[in-house]
């Protein structure tokens, strides 16, 4: 009696432990199905986050480019007026939430400017190598 005691307790220890797992997981899995409503308001509005966070995530790629030595700091002056210009035109577009055609204005001008960041860090500031 004892030996079965010994190896079952273990195992239904691990059974239960997996059966409150699984309905945790289900639910995981079933959230991110509408993960577009966070972005997609009831009036067909746009959430700016994700915007904001490309724009601020382009600020710090610059700033460590500069840094590191990657631009000038002419070349980063030039991105930098890029990125403000985008910051106004974020806010005004932002104050009602965004449409779609505002939000693709606004990708479209983040990609422009990641592009012209990457293409500063591989123009080697005129040096050879």
């Amino acid at each position: 009696m004892k030996t079965i005691i010994r190896y079952a307790a273990p195992a239904l220890a691990a059974l239960s432990g997996l059966a409150l797992a699984m309905p945790a997981q289900a639910h995981d899995s079933q959230s991110g199905r509408n993960d577009h409503s966070s972005r997609y308001e009831a009036n067909h509005r746009y959430a700016p986050s994700s915007i904001r966070s490309d724009i601020a995530q382009l600020k710090r790629d610059i700033n460590r480019a500069e840094q590191r030595r990657f631009i000038s700091h002419r070349e980063a002056m030039r991105l930098d007026s890029q990125v403000r210009r985008l910051e106004r035109n974020y806010a005004v577009s932002a104050r009602n939430g965004l449409s779609r055609a505002e939000l693709a204005s606004l990708q479209r001008q983040v990609r422009s400017v990641q592009f012209s960041l990457r293409a500063e860090m591989n123009d080697h500031n005129g040096r050879r190598g």
